[in-house]
């Protein structure tokens, strides 16, 4: 079957609506237990009972709830929240001018009280501020922890701490993330960030950066800058999108616009140009490479049975059979990140923390076979270890198991391409390569952790090692993906 066949059997498969049901179906039982709330309409849709969506979060070890018919829960913008409570206000303050007999005292106690049942109804969206520290970064970036907003309309989804962390910087120390990098960094805007909200001047100064020889941000980065930013005007309290700040947004919005369209248009053509080595061939090279250290040989050994991003740094060792009372508190056996469960009989990954969790949920891997004996072995010379492999980032370490390994250098035009991500391109590649069958693009895309679409993505022309000495990609042992 040709790569269009396959297309077109795939899109075949997509516009079937009892396969198209049975993977939405999927998706919400992902999002179950993900400790996502679905709405009453979507269990009548989806043919799903309280009682299964209760079964469901017992299995991810969360606790049973209730959902009442067609409740949805509506979450609202702040100058939204504040009109509420200063229309409640006013309507009462009317009613009381009306009923001239009503003790004043007695009006005063009712002011009083609808007012704090206002901020009753919203105290987790409301936080008391000093007006000269409304605009600041650290406020905001504390509002935005204890109002992390919804990442997913449909689903009420809310955002993960880490999607916080890149905006905002994290919760406790020095405020960074796009929120820094924009108005700290590259407007020296500290205080009072409402004073550097100028669109068209931001986008002078990020068209400076563009025409540099040594670029200080991409369009990408920029993308991520302005929809933090858009984000910022939404949903803090200090703006008002549909009054002062109306203008203001929507020239962000056709700004975001304009930079998600280059940068999108860059990396398809990024893809055309890039290769990428044969995967088999990275392997080999890493496994009989002396410089290559025995952890990294680990990692190189595992890839193909569990591919990741960079999610396996912190990996911590729990040096027993898992159990269904460690699946129930697994959030808190390693502050939210990943662990292993080694024991003789059984090893499994317990994979809860990464890029697509809110599609895919909590993964719960065991390493079989072939797998099982090389972390086993690795144990074996390394015992008592709190983590598989570093307490850090995994993308360094990877840097160097690939230059050690004589896979990149320096000179190679593709050295400079991220590290963990050059295996991703070089594993999907290779399986791309030679895939016919609809079916088997899903199960790529769910050993990958992401969507079938999103594997054309990743797919490079295959090339042997780059050879400094000749300065070419001389073979392409295949490109009929490319």
């Amino acid at each position: 079957m040709t790569t269009n066949q396959s297309t077109l059997s795939m899109q075949k498969l997509r516009k079937n609506p009892d396969y198209k049901l049975k993977e939405e179906r999927k998706r919400i039982i992902s999002r179950i237990k993900s400790d996502s709330i679905p709405r009453y309409a979507t269990l009548q849709k989806y043919n799903l009972t309280i009682e299964d969506v209760n079964t469901i979060r017992n299995e991810a070890g969360l606790k049973k709830i209730k959902i009442q018919p067609h409740q949805d829960i509506i979450y609202k913008p702040m100058n939204i929240v504040q009109q509420e409570i200063n229309a409640a206000t006013t309507k009462q303050i009317d009613q009381i001018q009306k009923e001239a007999t009503v003790n004043v005292v007695e009006n005063k106690e009712a002011l009083d009280k609808i007012q704090q049942e206002a901020k009753d109804k919203y105290k987790n969206f409301i936080v008391n501020v000093d007006k000269k520290d409304l605009y600041s970064i650290l406020t905001i970036n504390k509002w935005f922890y204890a109002n992390p907003g919804i990442s997913d309309i449909k689903t009420n989804q809310k955002r993960a701490p880490g999607t916080i962390t890149k905006m905002f910087g994290p919760e406790s120390g020095k405020p960074g993330g796009y929120i820094s990098q924009l108005f700290d960094k590259m407007l020296n805007v500290k205080d009072n960030i409402r004073k550097g909200i100028n669109i068209n001047t931001i986008e002078k100064k990020y068209e400076t950066f563009l025409t540099r020889t040594k670029k200080l941000y991409d369009q990408q980065s920029i993308v991520g800058h302005l929809s933090m930013l858009s984000v910022v005007m939404r949903e803090y309290p200090g703006f008002d999108i549909e009054g002062e700040d109306k203008d203001q947004y929507n020239v962000l919005q056709k700004t975001i616009q304009k930079y998600q369209t280059s940068s999108s248009a860059k990396k398809i053509q990024k893809a055309l140009d890039e290769n990428t080595v044969d995967y088999d061939e990275i392997k080999q090279k890493v496994l009989n490479s002396p410089k290559v250290n025995s952890k990294m040989k680990l990692y190189m050994k595992l890839y193909e049975d569990f591919p990741t991003r960079d999610n396996l740094g912190k990996l911590k060792i729990i040096y027993h059979k898992i159990t269904d009372n460690d699946k129930k508190n697994i959030k808190n056996l390693n502050k939210g990140e990943n662990l292993i469960f080694i024991d003789e009989n059984n090893i499994t990954l317990a994979f809860i923390n990464y890029k697509t969790h809110n599609h895919f949920g909590d993964i719960y891997h065991e390493f079989k076979g072939e797998y099982k004996k090389f972390i086993l072995e690795y144990i074996k010379e390394n015992p008592k270890s709190e983590y598989l492999f570093y307490a850090g980032k995994m993308s360094g370490h990877v840097k160097q198991m690939l230059l050690n390994a004589g896979v990149k250098t320096k000179d190679d035009p593709q050295g400079s391409s991220g590290n963990i991500n050059y295996l991703r391109k070089a594993f999907v590649s290779k399986a791309l390569n030679n895939i016919t069958d609809p079916e088997d693009r899903v199960k790529l895309g769910n050993l990958m952790k992401h969507t079938p679409a999103t594997s054309l993505k990743y797919n490079r022309k295959i090339t042997e090692i780059y050879d400094k000495n000749k300065n070419i990609f001389e073979k392409i042992k295949y490109n009929e993906n490319a």
